[in-house]
């Protein structure tokens, strides 16, 4: 038996080295995305801000719209890289394309991995298991967010293991599974508000659970629904206690955090930079998942909804916990793509696994032949998007290259590949001459030192000043969506990004008098 379970450990142990070991490849080439700067350097005050005791509101105030987990994450993986002296300066290994809170994230993306497979066990054997695994582990999405220092990589991480310590404690009733689970979903909730949605399943599932206890006639503590009235408590006071921007003024500080997200995010959406509608997760959803396991996850969902009185809790909390995320299609708060809704994956890969398993339980080989049509077809996705796995678009959508072309929806958002091809300017741009910045990264990403030496950098901020630039280097995405470049502009090399979709255009300008 226990050279059984040794067996399996080493065989799951290097499955997850190997698709870790994927996500490593290019690991570097998308250069540093939209929000990384901001997580890490607000890690950097939050932990020196720790070294000094220093708890006044002040110190903890920067990106306090977000809770404090993701910052503490990569802080720590900062301090361990550049040192307490250096952390207080913004963005100084910026060149460094913030290597260690990266790998952080990837650190944290293996143990969701982890995580899926022992959520799988609760519903199929062990190979089947490390399928499960596999699919999340070449969802090109999943690849993408857990090697940035986003707050998806942590959300994935303390989400899924939330979900497998609650079922385990559906199984056990063990006062320490619950604890665990709790933790969870304290760390959860204080990496990003909307994690709250991943609590919805588990408590529908105790609200049920006690209203069948009562009609049993139980004694008195039987009928207190503890998880339905302390997880939504211990979330609010953990937060609390982990986040002392709260601590002064609480009443305040709270508002003021989410006061934050009363805006209205536009984004480009089938060709017109709008509000986001209702549809939005739908569409992405159905854009973003690749065709075959779209496919065979929805036929699950279906085929257990009409099946239902057959199945017990646990099967529904699948379909509950991915179709739960759905409800953030009602917030304001729409944008880049799946990201916010991102966990729905990780129940979705599960059901697809059992999809296969009941359509092919019964033939093993061609369920082994299938398995593995599957993960050929998830690595020639990975292929075809390589290194800009945010940009990933199914077959459906002819990939992304069309989605750029027909003007659908956003490509190279986040800002992916632009230090890169900033850094290769010095083919076309000369000491001396300047270049305009008309691209989605703000300032704080130091897009100045990547130029070749004596060139001058311009930011879109300043828009005068951009458009009299002897060069400019325009992100795609705003072609025909923002101001249009001046006609003294000539357009004369384009940068690619996945499947061969434009990400930037270089412009020369030929009217300034030297």
């Amino acid at each position: 038996m226990k050279y059984f379970i040794k067996k399996q450990f080493a065989i799951l142990a290097i499955v997850i080295i190997l698709l870790t070991g994927i996500r490593l490849i290019g690991f570097e080439k998308e250069g540093v995305t939209y929000d990384e700067p901001v997580y890490v350097q607000a890690g950097r005050d939050y932990i020196k801000a720790l070294s000094r005791l220093d708890f006044s509101q002040e110190s903890w105030s920067f990106n306090k719209e977000h809770p404090p987990v993701t910052k503490y994450v990569y802080g720590i993986a900062e301090v361990g890289h550049i040192g307490m002296q250096k952390i207080s300066n913004w963005g100084d290994d910026v060149s460094d394309i913030y290597t260690f809170a990266r790998l952080m994230s990837v650190l944290l993306g293996l143990g969701t991995l982890v995580y899926v497979f022992f959520l799988a066990r609760f519903y199929l054997n062990f190979w089947l298991s490390i399928l499960a695994v596999i699919v999340v582990g070449l969802n090109p999405l999943f690849i993408a967010h857990t090697r940035l220092a986003g707050h998806e990589s942590v959300s994935l991480f303390f989400v899924t293991g939330m979900w497998y310590w609650y079922l385990l404690y559906k199984k056990t009733q063990s006062r320490k599974h619950f604890v665990i689970m709790n933790l969870h979903a304290i760390l959860a909730f204080s990496t990003r508000f909307n994690n709250v949605l991943a609590m919805f399943p588990i408590w529908i599932w105790e609200t049920i659970s006690w209203w069948k206890n009562l009609s049993q006639k139980p004694n008195w503590k039987a009928k207190i629904p503890w998880v339905l009235i302390w997880l939504p408590i211990s979330i609010w006071i953990g937060l609390f206690i982990i986040f002392p921007y709260w601590w002064t003024s609480p009443i305040e500080s709270i508002q003021s955090t989410f006061n934050h997200w009363g805006g209205d995010p536009k984004e480009l959406f089938f060709g017109e930079v709008r509000t986001s509608p209702l549809i939005y997760y739908l569409v992405y959803f159905t854009a973003q998942t690749p065709l075959i396991i779209i496919s065979l996850g929805l036929f699950q969902i279906i085929s257990l909804l009409f099946r239902y009185p057959r199945y017990k809790g646990k099967e529904l909390f699948l379909i509950a916990i991915f179709g739960i995320w759905l409800l953030w299609s009602f917030s304001p708060i729409k944008q880049g793509g799946m990201r916010y809704v991102l966990p729905l994956y990780i129940p979705f890969s599960i059901l697809v696994v059992l999809a296969i398993q009941q359509l092919l339980g019964k033939y093993k080989k061609i369920l082994i032949g299938v398995s593995i049509l599957i993960i050929t077809y998830l690595g020639i996705q990975l292929r075809i998007v390589y290194p800009f796995y945010l940009d990933y678009y199914n077959e459906v959508t002819g990939g992304p290259a069309q989605i750029w072309e027909k003007n659908i929806l956003p490509i190279g958002f986040w800002g992916q590949g632009t230090l890169e091809i900033i850094s290769s300017l010095n083919k076309w741009v000369k000491p001396g001459e300047s270049v305009g910045f008309y691209t989605l990264l703000m300032p704080e990403h130091k897009l100045t030192s990547f130029l070749p030496d004596k060139v001058n950098g311009i930011y879109k901020i300043d828009k005068n000043a951009l458009f009299q630039a002897d060069w400019i280097l325009e992100q795609s995405f705003f072609t025909d969506n923002y101001e249009p470049i001046p006609e003294y502009y000539t357009r004369v090399h384009t940068f690619y990004g996945a499947n061969n979709a434009p990400l930037f255009y270089l412009y020369k300008n030929h009217t300034i008098l030297k």
